[in-house]
């Protein structure tokens, strides 16, 4: 297992139509990753990427929301981090 921190989201992935979402979780997500030992050590901790789903989410307030990491083939994330999400009403348009 490899502990993984340093990591953010993209806020604004697959947010609701006419709102705005800004992370609330002050530090860097942590999160273990399961995979064989002999591809641990080589392991490019710089190409994953992470999303979170607000599709569920409609209307403005405060949620935990589930991050999905992508992860090249041969390794797993048993538990996934979570983020604290604040979704607003876009006062721009």
């Amino acid at each position: 297992m490899l502990p993984c921190t340093d990591f953010q989201p993209d806020a604004d992935a697959a947010r609701p139509d006419g709102y705005q979402a800004s992370f609330l979780t002050t530090t860097d997500l942590s999160f273990t990753v399961r995979g064989r030992r002999a591809s641990m050590e080589s392991l490019d901790t710089s190409q994953w990427t992470g999303q979170i789903d607000l599709s569920e989410y409609r209307k403005a307030d405060t949620y935990e929301v589930p991050v999905t990491i992508n992860l090249p083939d041969g390794y797993e994330l048993p538990d996934p981090p979570i983020a604290v999400v604040k979704i607003e009403k876009d006062t721009a348009n």
